[in-house]
């Protein structure tokens, strides 16, 4: 099997699992564990000493170079460019957060984290404070990406489809482990910000938003099912995917989202909930996520209503924020503990 002919590759050649850089493919791993859609392009200049082209060369290299594409792609170029500024600063943002919310335990509530104590209660004390810390990072690294990338979705859409391309011209990409892995990484996120179209093109009117939802839901499906594929592939498969995602890039860069098409499932009619019956529904989730919150505000400022449970202000502490960082990771559905049970459940099927 070789390339496509339609494919303009000759300058470039790919990088990847042969990355000079041994930190990148840790990096493009632990973004897709955050669910950040990193700008990696997967092939650089030979002749330019390594140097990545943009999306619209990355673009013409697919044969996408007609001029109503490039002018398009030189639009998604620009909107990319402008998403860095606000992503960053928010990482850094969140960052400096959670280092202020530790250092002030650290100084001003020393018995729920001895950081300074001795013996192993203290030590191991400190260590689940550390990884709690990793994962309030974690959890706002996920929801800053959401808010941000929902209005880049289309953008990131183009950069992720045309990048996942030049990946599959290759004719070992199913048959190299690192190759087929990277593949899997960006159909991930192609179908990350496939579901993320649906916000950043948003109707006022709840029959036509919920068509929206679904029509893109199914592009995910799409792209889901092609991950299996991936996974276990057939002396066919690498033929579809080439056939199969060139045709959907053609069809997402040009902006023509109907050009994809699902049959509509047949649902009973939909009741329409008043604002009494959704306060009752969504009660508990609120509930759940504020409680622990107030308790550990309680805590921190009336610490003597907790001293008849018998239980230490560091194990109080933990647990109010283990509580609390799993609310949100159900509220906000990041899943982030699905995935570690998911990761237990594959070290138990391997005894």
């Amino acid at each position: 099997m070789t390339t496509p002919p339609h494919f303009k590759l000759a300058e470039f050649e790919f990088v990847g699992t042969s990355w000079r850089s041994l930190g990148a493919p840790t990096l493009a791993r632990f973004a897709a564990f955050l669910g950040i859609t990193p700008l990696m392009s997967p092939v650089v200049y030979k002749a330019r000493r390594g140097v990545a082209p943009n999306l619209v060369q990355l673009g013409e290299a697919i044969g996408f170079d007609d001029p109503s594409l490039v002018s398009l792609l030189v639009y998604h170029r620009r909107r990319l460019m402008l998403r860095l500024l606000p992503i960053l600063g928010l990482y850094l943002l969140i960052f400096v957060f959670v280092m202020f919310v530790l250092a002030f335990a650290f100084v001003f509530l020393p018995d729920v984290i001895p950081l300074m104590g001795t013996g192993p209660g203290a030590a191991i004390s400190s260590i689940f404070w550390y990884i709690l810390g990793f994962l309030g990072f974690t959890v706002g690294l996920k929801i800053v990406s959401i808010i941000v990338d929902r209005y880049f979705a289309d953008s990131l859409f183009v950069y992720t489809i045309i990048s996942l391309n030049l990946q599959l011209s290759q004719d070992d990409c199913l048959q190299n482990p690192g190759r087929k892995v990277e593949v899997l990484h960006r159909m991930h996120h192609l179908a990350r910000n496939a579901q993320l179209l649906s916000l950043r093109f948003f109707s006022r009117d709840s029959d036509s938003q919920a068509w929206v939802r679904k029509h893109f839901n199914h592009l995910a499906r799409y792209i889901r099912e092609r991950e299996r594929w991936v996974i276990a592939p057939r002396q066919s498969t690498l033929a579809d995917l080439r056939r199969d995602f060139y045709g959907l890039a053609e069809t997402f860069v040009a902006g023509q989202y109907g050009e994809f098409s699902w049959i509509p499932e047949q649902q009973p009619e939909q009741m329409f909930l008043t604002w009494r019956q959704r306060l009752i529904g969504g009660g508990p989730r609120l509930l759940g996520l504020l409680l622990p919150l107030a308790i550990l505000l309680l805590f921190i400022w009336r610490r003597s209503y907790f001293e008849p449970l018998g239980l230490t202000p560091n194990v109080v502490g933990l647990m109010l924020i283990a509580w609390l960082l799993l609310a949100l990771d159900s509220v906000l559905k990041l899943g982030i503990v699905a995935g570690l049970v998911s990761l237990a459940k594959g070290i138990k099927d391997l005894k």
